[in-house]
C-alpha cells in the first residue's frame, strides 16, 4: 500500500512538471517533458510489475505450505482408514470362523444324536448307556474346546490390537 501511495505521488509530481512545461509553450521543453513522461510511466510500471511479482511469489508460498499441511493431515486420516479396516477384516475373519465351528459342532452333535436314536431303536440298554455317555462326554470336550478356543482367540485379537494401537500411536508421536 505505501508503495502504491509513493507510486501515485510521482505521478501526480511528473503530471505538474509535465503541465509546467506545456504552460510555458516552449516546443523543445515540451517533447523533454513527453520523454520524461514517458520514461518515468515506464519506470513505474517496471516497479508495479516488480511489486505484482513479489505479492505473487508471496502467496505461492502460502499456498505451498498450506498445501504441505494438508497432505499431512490427509496421511493420519487415511492411515485412520486403513486401520479401521484392518480392524473390520479381523473381526469378520473371526465371526466367520466361529460360525464354521459352530456348523462343524452342530453337524457333529446331530449325527451322534442320529447314532443314539438308532440304537435306542435297537432297544439295547447297554449299548444305549454306553452310545449316550460317549455322546455326553464328546459334548462335553466340544464344549470346553470351545471355551478354550474362545478365550485363545480374544488373548490373539488383544495382543493384535495392542500391538496395532502401540504402532499407531508411535508414528502419531512421531508425526
Amino acid at each position: 500500500r505505501a508503495e502504491r501511495q509513493r507510486l501515485a505521488q510521482q505521478q501526480k509530481a511528473q503530471r505538474e512538471k509535465t503541465a509546467m512545461c506545456l504552460f510555458q509553450n516552449s516546443d523543445r521543453a515540451y517533447r523533454s517533458a513527453c520523454f520524461s513522461a514517458w520514461a518515468e510511466a515506464l519506470r513505474l510500471s517496471k516497479e508495479r510489475k516488480a511489486v505484482e511479482i513479489e505479492e505473487k511469489a508471496k502467496r505461492s508460498a502460502v499456498a505451498i505450505r498450506s498445501l504441505a499441511k494438508f497432505c499431512e493431515s490427509q496421511t493420519g486420516m487415511a492411515l485412520g482408514m486403513c486401520w479401521g479396516a484392518w480392524c473390520k477384516v479381523i473381526e469378520e475373519r473371526r465371526r466367520e470362523s466361529l460360525k464354521a465351528e459352530q456348523g462343524r459342532l452342530e453337524a457333529m452333535q446331530k449325527a451322534q444324536y442320529e447314532r443314539a436314536l438308532g440304537i435306542w431303536a435297537q432297544s439295547s440298554d447297554k449299548a444305549l448307556r454306553k452310545d449316550s455317555f460317549a455322546t455326553w462326554r464328546s459334548v462335553l470336550q466340544e464344549v470346553h474346546a470351545r471355551k478354550a478356543f474362545a478365550v485363545e482367540e480374544r488373548a490373539r485379537r488383544s495382543d493384535a490390537i495392542i500391538k496395532g494401537l502401540s504402532k499407531f500411536l508411535a508414528v502419531e508421536l512421531d508425526a
